[in-house]
Formats: structure tokens, sequence, C-alpha cells
């Protein structure tokens, strides 16, 4: 609506005296065909503190990552432990299997070593024989091979009576000799890698009075 037509307006109603105090504001640039109020701006979203979004992104996970890092540094350790484990008991293994395989050839062989013996001290019509010396020659020789393996033979005669690697079939109790001591080998006994593997059968000095006292017997040849 025009200025002009409000007065006209004003007037026809009767209100024409009301014009000296009535002052009418023209509102200048608004054009008349647009609605008279003014848009209203939408209202800006609140801003958001980025710096607490990251901070809240970044810390909420960290808990199940630092868990699940110590859970599986603790799986890791232990298949460490359980492979270590593993890798000893095979090695353990082979070594025992290696041990007993040899122990159970040079058992085998002991008795090819003790026929060697006897044909060396059997007695001999010429010392120059060289067939013998052949004989000694093979035995020495297989007797390298098998300390190459661990056999070693045990020492007897003159050494102390030693009951984890001697075994007495024979006592002598004349007091000739000083008591507990060697005095002869009848069959030679051997280590394997350490460990007794026969004992050597052996004729042993016994004190006559404890002989004496216990009942025991000369038994020397």
């Amino acid at each position: 609506m025009s200025t002009n037509e409000l007065g006209d307006l004003l007037q026809g109603s009767g209100m024409s005296d009301l014009d000296d105090d009535i002052e009418i504001i023209e509102v200048v640039g608004v054009d008349d065909d647009e609605p008279t109020g003014a848009p209203v701006p939408r209202a800006e979203a609140e801003p958001v503190d980025e710096g607490e979004v990251v901070l809240a992104f970044d810390e909420e996970p960290a808990p199940a990552a630092t868990a699940d890092s110590q859970a599986a540094e603790e799986r890791l350790d232990r298949l460490r432990a359980e492979f270590d484990n593993y890798r000893k008991r095979v090695e353990r293994d082979r070594a025992d299997y290696q041990r007993n395989a040899v122990a159970s050839f040079a058992e085998r062989i002991l008795p090819v070593l003790d026929n060697f013996e006897r044909a060396l001290c059997s007695p001999s019509k010429d010392e120059a024989d060289g067939f013998r010396d052949g004989v000694r020659l093979i035995y020495r020789q297989l007797l390298d091979e098998l300390g190459r393996e661990g056999l070693e033979p045990i020492d007897c005669v003159g050494t102390p009576f030693d009951p984890a690697r001697h075994e007495a079939i024979s006592t002598d109790t004349s007091g000739e000799n000083p008591p507990n001591i060697v005095l002869e080998e009848f069959q030679r006994g051997y280590m394997l890698q350490g460990t007794l593997l026969r004992p050597a059968k052996v004729r042993v000095t016994v004190d006559p009075a404890v002989a004496a006292r216990e009942g025991v017997k000369d038994e020397g040849a």
C-alpha cells in the first residue's frame, strides 16, 4: 500500500483530525510487493571444538589397543618359550637316540674285542710272528674307531676297587698286598660317553682280619 492510499483511507474513516499527530514514515528501499519482514537468518550451528573431538577419538581406542598389544606380546612370549622347549627336547631326543644306537652297537662288538684280547694273550711260539702283529694292529684300529664314539676301557690292575666300575668275582686274603686293590682283570670293562657300559670282572684284595671276621675265603687262582 502506497502513502497516498494510506492518507485517503484515514480521511475516509474520519480520522483526518489526527493527521497532525500521525507521522507517516515512508520506508525507502522496500519493495511493496515483497514481504515487509526481513528474513531472519538461520541460526548458525554452535561451533564444535575440534580439538575435543579429536582428543576423545584418540583416547577412547587407546586402552583396547594397549590391551591387545599386551595380549599379543604374551602370546608371542609363550610361543617363543614353547618353541625353545621343543627345540631342546628334539636335541635331547636326538642325542639319546644316537647314544643308545652307539651303546647297542658297542655291546654287540664287545665280544669281538674280547676275542681279540684272548688271541693276543695266547702264547706264541714265535715272538716275531707277523700275523700276531697284524692282529694287534687291527685290534688297535678298532679300539681307536670306537673311541671316537666315546668308548673307553676301564683301568683295573693296580687301582683301588670301585664297585661302580668293577665287579669282584675273586678275592685275595693273603695280606701280601694292600686291601681293596685290583690284582687281576678277567674281563675288561668299558665306559661309553661317561656311562658304564660293562663293569670289569676282577680279583680284589681283602684285609685278612676283615676276611676272617666276615668269613670271606681266599678265591685266588
